[in-house]
C-alpha cells in the first residue's frame, strides 16, 4: 500500500468492504446470488461454438486433402512431354521405355522388396516391444503424480527455506560472476594487445556487482512482501491438502483443450484440401485456395476463444474453491462444505459462465490483434525501415496489453467468485486492487517463479532417475540386459515419454497451486481491507444488519496470516 500510494497517489479506488457473509460472518453468502451474469456474452459464445462446429463439418465434407499438390499433365504438349528442371522436355513415353529396358528402375523393384521387408520387420518389432512395455509409462506417471503432490506438501514446511536459499544462491552467483570478470579483466591488462578488452570486461564485472548490490537492497526492502508470499504459499498448501481433487479439474480442462486442438488441426488439414488448380509449364498442380486461409483464420479465432473459455472455467473453479476454503475459519470449528469443488462448478454453471465468456472474448480479441501485428511485422521486413519499426512497436504494445488484460481478468475472476458480481464490475475492482497492491503482486510472482522452477527441476531429476531404474535396471546392475523384462528396442522412447508426461503432470499441479496462491492473496487482501475499514466497528449494528463488513471472524483470519509472518520474520 505504501509503494502504490507514493507512485500513484490516491487514485487507487476504494477498499472493498461489501462482501456478503452469512451465519454471523462464518461463510460467504453464495445462496443470495441469482440469475446468470453477462447473458449476452454467453449466448454469443454458444452461437460462435455452434457456427464453428457447422464450419468444421462442412469443411470436412468438401475438403479433399488427399488431392493437395496433385499433379496432372495437360494434353497440349506432343507425346505428353513435360518440362524437366533443366529446361529440356522429357517424354513420359520415354520414361516408360526406360523402365522396360531396366534403365529406370525403382528402389523397391531393384532390391526385390528386401529393404522394405527389413524396415517393416524392425518397425513391427519396435511397436510390439513398445506396446508390451507401455505399462511402465503408467507406473511412472503415478510416481510423477505422487512426487508432485509430495513436493506441494513439503512446501508447507520448507517453502521458506527454499525461497531464501534460492535468493541467496542467486545473489552469490551474481557476485561470483562479477568478481570472476574483474579478475579476468585484470589479468588481460598485463598484455598490451588485450588492454581494451580487459577494461571492457572489468567494466562489465563492475556493472554486474552493482546489479548485485541493487538486488540486495531491493530484497531487503521487500522482505515483508517475501514473507507474506511464503505464508500465502503455506496457506495454498493447506487448501490443496483440504481439496486434493482440485488439480483433477485442471487436468480435465487441459484434456478438453487438447481435444479442441485436435479438431483445429483437422480443420486446418481439410481447409487446405479446398484446392484450386494452377498451371506450371503445362502441369496442373492443385494448391490451397485463398478461401482455405480465410477459413483457417476464422477457425483459429474460434479455437482461441474456446480454449481461453476453458482456461477461464478452470481459474474460476480454483478461485471459487479457494475463496470458500479461505473464509471458513477452522479454528472456531467452522467446517468446509462437503463438496466445495462440485459446489463451485454448480455456481459457475448457474451464475458465471457469461462472465467467463466475456473475459475470454476480450483476451481473444487482443490475441487476434497481436497475431495480425505479427503478420504485419513479417510483411514489413520487405518494406522500408519506418514501416517495420511501426509494426514492431504495435506488436510490442499488443503483447504487453495481452499480458496485462490476462492478469486483470484473472483477478476479476477471483473477485467475481468472492462477491458474485458480473465481469465488468469485478474487472473495475480488480484494476483498483492491483493498483493498491501491485508491488506485492510483483514480489509474489517472482517468489512463485522460484517455486515453479525448483518444482520442475525436482520432478525432472527424480522422474528421470526412476525412468532408468524401472525401464533399464541393467544400467544399475539390478537385472541382466538379456531379460525379457527390459525393452531392448523402445526403451529410449519410453523414457522420453515418461519424462514428458511427468513434466506435464507437474505443470498441471503447479498451475493449480499457483492460481490457488493468487486466489488466496486476493482473499487475504480483501480481508485485510475489510478489517481496516470495519474491524474497529464490529459492534456496529448497522453494518451487521446490512450484511456487510467483517466481525471477529475476519479479524482472526487476517490476524492468523499476519501473526505467522511476524513469528517467521
Amino acid at each position: 500500500m505504501f509503494h502504490s500510494q507514493n507512485i500513484l497517489g490516491s487514485d487507487t479506488g476504494s477498499p472493498m468492504t461489501d462482501v456478503k457473509f452469512k451465519n454471523g460472518f462464518q461463510k460467504l453468502d453464495f445462496e443470495s446470488r441469482e440469475g446468470m451474469n453477462d447473458k449476452c456474452c454467453l449466448i454469443t459464445f454458444l452461437i460462435t461454438v455452434f457456427l464453428g462446429l457447422v464450419m468444421l463439418i462442412v469443411i470436412c465434407s468438401i475438403g479433399k486433402p488427399n488431392e493437395l499438390l496433385e499433379i496432372s499433365v495437360l494434353n497440349g504438349y506432343p507425346d505428353n512431354d513435360i518440362m524437366h528442371e533443366s529446361g529440356d522436355f522429357m517424354s513420359i513415353n520415354q520414361v516408360e521405355k526406360d523402365k522396360q529396358l531396366g534403365q529406370f528402375v525403382s528402389i523397391q523393384y531393384n532390391a526385390d522388396g528386401t529393404v522394405s521387408d527389413v524396415i517393416g520387420d524392425y518397425f513391427t518389432r519396435f511397436c510390439n516391444d513398445f506396446i508390451t512395455h507401455i505399462w511402465m509409462m503408467f507406473v511412472l506417471a503415478i510416481i510423477a503424480l505422487v512426487l508432485g503432490f509430495g513436493y506441494i506438501i513439503l512446501l508447507k514446511y520448507y517453502v521458506k527455506q527454499l525461497v531464501w536459499i534460492s535468493i541467496i544462491l542467486g545473489i552469490t552467483l551474481i557476485f561470483l560472476i562479477g568478481a570472476a570478470l574483474i579478475v579476468v579483466g585484470v589479468m588481460l591488462l598485463k598484455y598490451e594487445t588485450w588492454k581494451v578488452t580487459g577494461y571492457g570486461i572489468i567494466a562489465a564485472g563492475a556493472i554486474i556487482l552493482i546489479i548485485g548490490l541493487i538486488a540486495i537492497l531491493v530484497i531487503y526492502l521487500s522482505r515483508f512482501q517475501i514473507r507474506l508470499g511464503v505464508q500465502l504459499m503455506k496457506e495454498a498448501c493447506n487448501a490443496l491438502r483440504a481439496m486434493p481433487f482440485l488439480p483433477i479439474c485442471t487436468a480435465v480442462l487441459n484434456l478438453f483443450e487438447i481435444i479442441c486442438f485436435g479438431f483445429f488441426v483437422l480443420l486446418i488439414i481439410y481447409s487446405l484440401g479446398i484446392t484450386t488448380e494452377k498451371n506450371f509449364y503445362g502441369i496442373k498442380i492443385k494448391t490451397p485456395s485463398n478461401t482455405s486461409y480465410y477459413l483457417i483464420a476464422v477457425g483459429s479465432v474460434i479455437y482461441t476463444w474456446i480454449v481461453l473459455f476453458a482456461t477461464g472455467c478452470n481459474q474460476n473453479i480454483i478461485a471459487g474453491a479457494a475463496a470458500s476454503w479461505y473464509f471458513v475459519h477452522k479454528e472456531d470449528g467452522d467446517a468446509l462444505e462437503n463438496w466445495p469443488i462440485l459446489s463451485t462448478i454448480k455456481r459457475n454453471f448457474l451464475h458465471h459462465l457469461g462472465s467467463i465468456a466475456a473475459g475470454s472474448l476480450i483476451i481473444t480479441i487482443v490475441n487476434t490483434l497481436k497475431r495480425i501485428s505479427e503478420w504485419a511485422t513479417k510483411k514489413a521486413r520487405k518494406s522500408c525501415c519506418c514501416v517495420m519499426l511501426l509494426s514492431c512497436c504495435c506488436l510490442c504494445i499488443m503483447k504487453c496489453l495481452e499480458r496485462i488484460i490476462a492478469r486483470v481478468t484473472e483477478n476479476a475472476y477471483i473477485i467475481m467468485q468472492i462477491k458474485g458480481e458480473n465481469f465488468w464490475q469485478s474487472t473495475k475492482q480488480a484494476i483498483y486492487l492491483m493498483l493498491r497492491s501491485f508491488y506485492q503482486i510483483i514480489v509474489l510472482d517472482k517468489v512463485m517463479g522460484i517455486i515453479s522452477c525448483i518444482g520442475t527441476m525436482f520432478i525432472f531429476i527424480f522422474i528421470l532417475f526412476f525412468s532408468f531404474l524401472i525401464i533399464r535396471p541393467d544400467f544399475f546392475k539390478i537385472a541382466d540386459s538379456s531379460s525379457d523384462y527390459i525393452p531392448s528396442l523402445s526403451w529410449w522412447l519410453l523414457i522420453l515419454l515418461s519424462v514428458i508426461i511427468g513434466l506435464i503432470i507437474m505443470s498441471i499441479l503447479i498451475d493449480a497451486f499457483s492460481f490457488t496462491v493468487k486466489s488466496i492473496f486476493v482473499c487475504y487482501f480483501i480481508d485485510k481491507e475489510m478489517y481496516a475499514a470495519h474491524g474497529q466497528l464490529s459492534q456496529n449494528a448497522n453494518a451487521s444488519q446490512a450484511g456487510f463488513g467483517p466481525g471477529e471472524k475476519i479479524m482472526k483470519s487476517d490476524g492468523n496470516i499476519e501473526m505467522n509472518i511476524i513469528k517467521e520474520g
